[in-house]
């Protein structure tokens, strides 16, 4: 909810008949007053049937963010809950990595990095939208979804830079001991003189270590964008962005018999100083509008990204019976992500008597596919053995594991552990809403989708897999919203909406299918 608070002060001078009193009204939003996320149109929070919430680029400034991530402890009902920039919480339902739509950007599927929260450097500011929303979007968790609305060139010349110094004291760690740097810079303006080309660049290093033994991230990120306006009624923007990450692989701590009270230190770590994760990605983004009239808008959203990640690690598989030692697995992975969506639409608004309308109808969707190249799976041998990779949980000992490449691929019982797959999935819909002005105080609003989905799980390295297919169609998925605004500040409203989430190409039925 957007909060504006009014203020007025008196001159403080001797009252008098004769003098004028001057009134000073002062007014601030901390928290966005408008988002487009929820309906697709450009109108306030309040005349939406739905929870949504703004964070601009002031907010996230003040609390001096540097991924989204930072941002979740501000967001009511929001929780990260996993490794992957896609693993969130909202009001009770997870997210996960094949949950494409949880954090959009611009309202579009396909982050650039798929392990650790996106930079907030390229982003304008970030809406909430909680509940159901697959009406106008799509497969999405009943929770709801984050969109990252990215920055976009300006006709005002601007320029910024960033330097920060990091640390962490506690846990037994002293300031000195973790440090870490972030530098960042944000330039934008017109290209002519008479700002029919703009432009954007931006640019992120940074480079520290953590609080948790030899951990670390290094994080490179850059964006451009060039914006040409064809007219006062045309205009299109062309955005590039790049993301590169490299970190050591940490998948946390054991707590043997499950009792928190047996945790090690928070600074351990049951990995190998030489573990590592290694992610690239690149995405191209085109957004175009035209209006016909004052009251009829065309729109145009298209993003294609692709992401590459690599992992080497001897991860965490088991505690063993004696609560004292960690069973260790040799794992390898050689993943690569597509994205490709696209979403239009017509926007007009029209009149039935008094009854004003905001019209809304559109097409959105695209592939994705993941390509999941498992390379290498060991869980290691007899121990004590050559070949044995447990590690003792309260006082690990580093650099007594065999080389990757001196260990097998696979273990000779599990063969079939050794995978490569690649999962596709294709989805299409068309919908329609309406977003209703009965009278001065009451509004409404209307949608419906049709929709469908296909996923596909095909196995590249192991014989005799059947491939697995699933489709589904959605033929009516409806929204309801009503509203009632008994003066400007306050909005009651009901809603419903319906959302899915397609089963996945390997799930099966009561039937069998």
């Amino acid at each position: 909810m957007a909060v504006a608070q009014e203020q007025a002060a008196a001159a403080t001078s001797e009252p008098s008949s004769s003098e004028p009193v001057e009134s000073v009204i002062v007014s601030g939003h901390f928290l966005g007053s408008a988002a487009q996320s929820a309906m697709k149109l450009d109108v306030p929070v309040r005349d939406t049937p739905f929870a949504v919430q703004s964070y601009t680029e002031s907010f996230m400034k003040a609390i001096e963010t540097t991924n989204v991530g930072d941002l979740y402890n501000y967001m009511t009902g929001v929780k990260r809950a996993g490794n992957t920039g896609y693993d969130l919480t909202i009001r009770g339902f997870k997210t996960g990595g094949t949950d494409k739509n949880a954090i959009m950007v611009d309202g579009l599927p396909g982050l650039t990095g798929r392990f650790g929260s996106p930079p907030t450097i390229g982003v304008d500011h970030i809406e909430l939208v909680k509940g159901p929303m697959s009406v106008l979007y799509g497969q999405i968790q009943p929770g709801g979804f984050v969109n990252l609305i990215s920055k976009k060139p300006r006709a005002t010349e601007s320029a910024e830079l960033d330097v920060k110094g990091t640390g962490y004291e506690g846990g037994g760690r002293a300031l000195s001991d973790a440090r870490g740097y972030e530098v960042s810079g944000d330039l934008t303006g017109p290209i002519d003189a008479g700002h029919r080309l703009l432009f954007r660049l931006i640019g992120q290093y940074y480079d520290r270590n953590l609080f948790r033994d030899f951990a670390y991230e290094k994080s490179q990120y850059g964006a451009g964008g060039l914006t040409w306006n064809a007219s006062d009624a045309t205009s299109a923007t062309l955005q590039l962005e790049h993301r590169k990450v490299q970190n050591n692989f940490d998948v946390g701590l054991a707590a043997p018999r499950g009792n928190i009270a047996l945790v090690a230190p928070l600074t351990t770590v049951y990995q190998e100083p030489g573990d590592y994760r290694d992610e690239h990605g690149n995405a191209v983004e085109l957004s175009a509008t035209h209006s016909f009239t004052e009251h009829v808008s065309w729109n145009l959203a298209a993003r294609s990204v692709q992401n590459l990640d690599d992992d080497g690690a001897f991860t965490s598989v088991a505690v063993r019976p004696d609560n004292v030692n960690l069973q260790r697995r040799a794992r390898r992975n050689h993943i690569g992500r597509k994205y490709n969506y696209l979403d239009t639409g017509l926007k007009a608004e029209l009149k039935t008597g008094e009854i004003e309308h905001r019209v809304l109808v559109g097409v959105n969707g695209g592939r994705d596919t993941d390509d999941e190249d498992r390379r290498q799976f060991f869980n290691g041998g007899t121990c004590p053995g050559p070949q044995c990779l447990d590690i003792n949980i309260y006082d690990p000992i580093y650099g007594r594991v065999p080389a990757f490449d001196s260990l097998p691929a696979v273990n000779p019982t599990t063969p079939r552990n050794l995978t490569h797959q690649l999962f596709t999935s294709d989805s299409l819909g068309a919908y329609l809403s309406d977003l209703v002005t009965l009278s001065e105080h009451w509004k409404a609003a209307a949608g419906v989708r049709a929709a469908h989905e296909k996923q596909e799980i095909q196995e590249l390295r192991l014989l005799n897999v059947p491939t697995q297919t699933k489709t589904a169609d959605k033929g009516f998925l409806p929204m309801l919203g009503l509203l009632y605004q008994p003066d400007t500040s306050w909005t009651l409203y009901t809603s419903y909406a319906e959302s899915y989430v397609p089963a996945p190409a390997s799930s099966i039925d009561t039937n069998g299918l």
